[in-house]
This record gives structure tokens, C-alpha cells and sequence, in this order.
């Protein structure tokens, strides 16, 4: 895929790579163009949090243009954490999880985080995938934008025995490739979904049916939602599933402490507790911690 796209242009320094590429879609930038940066001054994680970006790091930002429906883009950051893990997988870094809704964790430590966010321009909607991996491990705790703080750790100290940590460059091409591969697959499925409907298609919300699906089959889960087409392996990336969590708010307040039963079609959590009673959360108000 990497010889058809345009070269990853790397600054020395910038405030934000996503901000830079969003502005350059506006323009027309096409898409797969691509911008890292070796420091950025003012990076941002999820809930606008700061995502500290010293020297060192990998931080990288991939403009995208799916073919999709407008009721499918909700699964794009999903796509593109998914083809971000892959590519850090292929690096020498087997044990990468998803941790909901998209941050990438190895044994619960945070490794790198994914901002996708959505823009307009005169062409019509466009994305910027953005993603920060530490290359080394941090001193101080991570943060997906909670009070509650998060264990770190680098690519360095993740790798498997034996595995050599790739330069920036050779990075910086895999996950690009990763993403993109990840989201032509999903606009596929969506394409092939729009010509061939399903009768229940129009579904908004998590039936009881499906989360009794859920209870019976965490991993598969009902069909309906936009994460449809990638539910599945969804499911089978994220951390924690299958464990006890506790629910927080942003604000740092513990909701509850249940099973983490994995994401339904439409991205919330899904949690049991108190004897099987099973609740949704969405990643705007809450955060997961592991018991």
C-alpha cells in the first residue's frame, strides 16, 4: 500500500499534528497524506487532554477520506486504533490491547494514544487520525483525560524478547499502513452493507435481546450499531474484558465495580453487576479501571 501514497512529511517541531493536518484537508490534502512531527508543543489526547510530546516520541497524524456512510462514521476511530495495534503488533509488540474506547495498552500500561476526529471542507467531511506512542517509558502516569491516573509504558521496554525497537521512520510507515488498510476494510463492509441491508438495520439502540446476547456471548454480541462490521475483533482486541473493572466518571467518581462483558454495536460499555443487572456507559462520561 505505502508505494502509492505520498511520503510522511516530518517537521522538527509543531504545536499539534492533527491541527496542521486539518487545516491541510481543508485545503484538499488527499487522502493517506501524513504529517510526525519529533516534538509537538500543544498535542492533545482524548476529553482534550495534553498529551505530553518530548523528544523521543512517535507522533503522527494521517489524513482520511472514507468512502462511508454518514450513520457509519462513529466506527472510524475504532478502524483506525485497530490498524494502529496491528501495526505495533507486526513491530515486535504481540501483547498490544485495545483499552475502550481506543487508547492502546500492554499488560494494562498505557503505550500510545489514538485522536480521531472529524473536519469539513469543501469537498465534504474528511478525518484526522492522530496517535502518540511513547518510545521510551514516561516517569510520571499516563491519562485517557480521567482524574484517575493510568499506568505507562514505552515500546522499548513492550517489545518481546528478542525483538528490536524499529526507527521512527519504519514506525511511522507500518502504522500509516496499518490505519489505512484497517479503514478500507471497514469501508468495504459498509459499502457492502449499504447494498445489501439488513432487515433490522434501522436498530438505534441496545435491545434487552442483545444485551442478553452480550451476557450469553461477550465476544460476538448483537449485529446492530455502527461497530457492527468490526464488533468481533473489537471485542477480541479490548483489555480488561472478561475481568472485573471499575466504572469512574471523568471527574473521578467510581460508579461501579462489575464484569466487563466488552462494547455493543453502537460503542458503549457493558458492564454486569450486583447479581447480572447489565448497564451501558458511554466513553464521554466514564472511564474503566481494572479492579
Amino acid at each position: 500500500m505505502g508505494e502509492n501514497l505520498p511520503l510522511i512529511e516530518v517537521v522538527d517541531e509543531i504545536g499539534s499534528t492533527n491541527a496542521e493536518m486539518k487545516r491541510r484537508g481543508r485545503e484538499g490534502a488527499p487522502h493517506g497524506a501524513a504529517l510526525r512531527a519529533r516534538v509537538q508543543t500543544a498535542g492533545r489526547g482524548q476529553r482534550t487532554h495534553v498529551w505530553a510530546s518530548p523528544a523521543g516520541g512517535l507522533y503522527l497524524s494521517v489524513l482520511l477520506r472514507p468512502d462511508v456512510s454518514a450513520t457509519a462514521l462513529p466506527a472510524l476511530p475504532v478502524a483506525c486504533a485497530m490498524g494502529a495495534m496491528g501495526a505495533l503488533r507486526e513491530a515486535g509488540c504481540p501483547g498490544v490491547r485495545l483499552k475502550w474506547p481506543n487508547d492502546i495498552v500492554v499488560g494494562g500500561r498505557k503505550l500510545a494514544g489514538v485522536l480521531t476526529e472529524l473536519a469539513m471542507s469543501d469537498e465534504g467531511a474528511f478525518a484526522v487520525c492522530g496517535i502518540g506512542v511513547n518510545i521510551e517509558t514516561p516517569e510520571l502516569p499516563a491519562s485517557d483525560g480521567a482524574l484517575a491516573p493510568l499506568p505507562a509504558t514505552g515500546l522499548r521496554d513492550a517489545l518481546a524478547p528478542g525483538a528490536s525497537c524499529p526507527d521512527l521512520d519504519a514506525l511511522a510507515d507500518a502504522i500509516r499502513d496499518g490505519i489505512l488498510k484497517s479503514v478500507e476494510g471497514w469501508s468495504a463492509a459498509d459499502r457492502w452493507n449499504r447494498k445489501y441491508p439488513s432487515p433490522d438495520s434501522s436498530a438505534q439502540q441496545t435491545s434487552s435481546a442483545e444485551v442478553d446476547r452480550w451476557i450469553k456471548d461477550p465476544v460476538r454480541g448483537g449485529a446492530e450499531g455502527p461497530l457492527a462490521p468490526l464488533l468481533a475483533a473489537y471485542n477480541a482486541s479490548l483489555a480488561f474484558i472478561g475481568t472485573r473493572v471499575r466504572v469512574i466518571t471523568i471527574e473521578g467518581e467510581e460508579l461501579v465495580c462489575g464484569l466487563f462483558l466488552g462494547v455493543d454495536g453502537y460503542g458503549h460499555a457493558l458492564v454486569s453487576h450486583d447479581g447480572g443487572i447489565v448497564d451501558t456507559y458511554d466513553a464521554v462520561d466514564v472511564c474503566i479501571r481494572p479492579a
